[in-house]
């Protein structure tokens, strides 16, 4: 996607480079862009909501969102307890923290692994359509929320991925 200001990339995608290792966190962002690549370091299970990705919309600009597509791989060594990630789509947030009271959530879908998948194993590609399309405001945030309520913290595992967001800017 690209910034309707500046026309500079707005997702996170470098040329030949793999994305940094987010650091999970229920009050920052991992990634302040809409969407694109991401990867972390398998974690505990913990039903701990996590702002992978937080974009605050332009101001004069509305985001209407139409769709979202969510891949994930298994990297770096083999799955050893079932894990599942739980994805979300926040909006209207005027913050980047996830504790904001004007977070609106909406459920995405889930991707499991079970114990034993192997590297490069990966679920189907979750993708889901908006019909009416959703909608953020102005300067209000776009969060991709990520949870993993299962899994464990295995030496050397990571999952890396993308999302994609399917929408476009209309000025106000």
């Amino acid at each position: 996607m690209i910034d309707p200001e500046n026309g500079e990339q707005i997702t996170n995608h470098e040329n030949s480079a793999n994305p940094a290792f987010a650091v999970l966190s229920n009050t920052e962002a991992s990634y302040l862009k809409l969407g694109g690549r991401w990867q972390y370091l398998a974690v505990a299970g913990d039903p701990t909501d996590y702002a992978l990705f937080a974009y605050q919309v332009p101001l004069g600009y509305r985001l209407h969102i139409s769709g979202i597509s969510i891949t994930v791989v298994v990297r770096g060594a083999a799955v050893v307890t079932p894990t599942i990630l739980d994805w979300s789509l926040g909006l209207h947030s005027t913050d980047v923290s996830l504790a904001s009271p004007s977070l609106r959530r909406f459920p995405i879908g889930i991707q499991a692994f079970t114990a034993g998948a192997g590297i490069g194993q990966a679920p189907a590609e979750m993708v889901r359509r908006y019909q009416p399309v959703l909608i953020s405001g102005p300067g209000e945030y776009v969060h991709i929320i990520m949870q993993q309520p299962n899994g464990a913290a295995t030496v050397g595992l990571h999952f890396r991925g993308d999302v994609v967001i399917n929408g476009l800017f209309r000025p106000v």
